[in-house]
């Protein structure tokens, strides 16, 4: 998932181009929206890597406008593991896996 905050609708600039779903969120955002966000970010997982603990090199980008942000970029990779959950959708090689997908992020100059 990765995260990019740009300037809102407030800071006299109109919100970025979405291609996914549109959340409007109060501050602090209510239990209620935190879980509908938590679903879409897990439905568009599971439409990437399939229903079981499967990965992808594909992002999900979640951009949020707002004054009150800094202007950084995060992106939240899964864990390493050593032990596939094979029963689970995992394929064998998941830690060789993990570990390139981590290591091309770690290379890029711009991460």
């Amino acid at each position: 998932v990765a995260y990019q905050p740009f300037p809102g609708p407030q800071d006299g600039m109109p919100p970025p181009p979405t291609t996914g779903g549109k959340f409007v969120l109060s501050v602090p955002p209510t239990p209620e929206q935190q879980q509908a966000l938590r679903n879409a970010i897990v439905n568009v997982s599971r439409a990437l890597a399939g229903n079981g603990k499967g990965i992808t090199r594909e992002t999900i980008s979640l951009r949020l406008a707002s004054s009150r942000l800094p202007n950084l970029s995060l992106i939240d990779l899964p864990g390493l593991t050593s032990v596939p959950l094979v029963s689970l959708g995992q394929p064998e090689n998941i830690r060789d896996l993990l570990r390139e997908l981590a290591t091309s992020f770690a290379a890029n100059p711009r991460a």
